[in-house]
């Protein structure tokens, strides 16, 4: 089978097509139901929650997924007193923060605790 050669230029169309600004005015509404409203959402109210938080965290550790741990309990750090949830564990505020890092790696025995503070509750 013979290799088909492809141009690597633009051409006027498409030229034409990308310098054509992006304007949300463009694009029409769809309206679903007559007397349909949104809720609000806060998520900090979920964040709040231990169990919904404990269940995230152990799904991400199932997975295997670090960063979207860190991020769980980032959102719940933001959620919650640091220094009451510092006082309970026994770990500085400091040490709860720099275990949320990106390129952090927390001990097993931080962890734990973390989790025993939000199974206690």
């Amino acid at each position: 089978m013979a290799k088909v050669k492809t141009s690597k230029r633009i051409g006027k169309s498409s030229k034409k097509s990308l310098s054509k600004n992006f304007d949300l005015d463009d694009f029409k509404g769809v309206r679903l139901k007559k007397d349909l409203r949104l809720q609000e959402h806060d998520p900090s109210t979920a964040l709040l929650e231990k169990e919904i938080v404990l269940k995230a965290i152990f799904e991400a550790l199932e997975e295997g997924d670090d960063q979207a741990f860190k991020e769980i309990l980032r959102g719940h750090f933001e959620a919650v007193s640091k220094t009451e949830l510092a006082e309970k564990s026994g770990i500085s505020r400091r040490t709860l923060f720099r275990m949320l890092s990106a390129d952090s790696n927390p001990t097993l025995n931080n962890i734990a605790k973390v989790i025993k503070i939000l199974k206690s509750s």
